[in-house]
């Protein structure tokens, strides 16, 4: 979660963010361990003398604060900042981890428990007929936009420059399974890769392969079909639990690309590999 914050002009509060000097993301003043470690660190690159100047304002969490900004574009730091690379991964690491939790709070996003990884298999095997249909016409289907935007990408730019490292980077990062996480990830590919690629009725041909490789179709084309509707099942599932009612669904697919995109990260948190 990474917001602007001009906190070089604002006068800190108690109630206000900053943003870390190594990496960028913005930091609560109020959380005191993280802006404690981060004084810390940030000093310890400082002249011996401007340490001890500033040591009797370490305790106080707005203090702490205000000389972290006052001092994060010190040249001396920058001289000095690839000296504990280690250390500045893990405090920023752990920050960021605690603002995205606070953020799927916020939203309401599925907590870890109401997760169940356990049951992907099965899920995705029950959506078979489902993704048949998909396949045989992905317009037909809103959770069918990866494959018509794949496919459309491949005849533009042809298989070379499709599967280039920077594009294959780039939609792997758009294929990530929102709160499933790296875990649901391959569960699901799994899933699929048995459905579609060793199954000897259900494999995929050569008319519905096209130009793709059956592990590319399956990982880049069809994972993104069947996370968002699993996802678009998970809405629905939590709306009858809140006594909302199911209605037709079909108001619900921006919300449902949304929720995938905006959750990779939280995914990344709670099911990591």
């Amino acid at each position: 979660m990474k917001k602007k914050n001009s906190d070089k002009t604002v006068e800190l509060t108690m109630d206000a963010s900053f943003s870390c000097p190594f990496c960028a993301h913005d930091v609560p003043v109020a959380w005191a361990d993280i802006t404690l470690q981060m004084f810390d660190l940030m000093f310890s690159y400082l002249p011996e003398l401007v340490q001890q100047q500033s040591a009797h304002l370490r305790t106080h969490p707005l203090e702490r604060a205000t000389l972290i900004v006052k001092y994060r574009n010190d040249p001396l730091l920058f001289k000095n900042l690839t000296s504990k690379l280690p250390e500045q991964r893990v405090l920023c690491l752990e920050h960021h981890r605690r603002s995205i939790m606070v953020e799927a709070e916020k939203n309401d996003w599925p907590p870890k428990e109401d997760i169940h990884l356990d049951t992907l298999d099965r899920r995705v095997r029950g959506l078979a007929s489902l993704m048949d249909d998909i396949i045989e016409d992905p317009t037909h289907h809103p959770a069918g936009a990866s494959i018509t935007a794949a496919f459309t990408t491949m005849a533009a730019v042809g298989s070379l420059a499709y599967r280039n490292s920077t594009a294959l980077q780039a939609r792997m990062l758009a294929a990530r399974p929102g709160y499933y996480g790296p875990q649901g990830a391959r569960i699901i590919a799994q899933a699929l890769a048995e459905l579609y690629i060793h199954d000897p009725v259900g494999a995929l041909g050569p008319d519905e392969l096209g130009h793709f490789r059956p592990f590319e179709y399956v990982s880049e084309l069809l994972c993104p079909v069947a996370v968002r509707l699993l996802v678009h099942q998970d809405m629905r599932d939590r709306r009858m639990a809140n006594g909302a009612g199911v209605g037709d669904g079909t108001e619900d697919w921006e919300a449902v690309d949304a929720l995938v995109r905006d959750t990779a990260e939280y995914g990344d948190i709670l099911f990591s590999l």
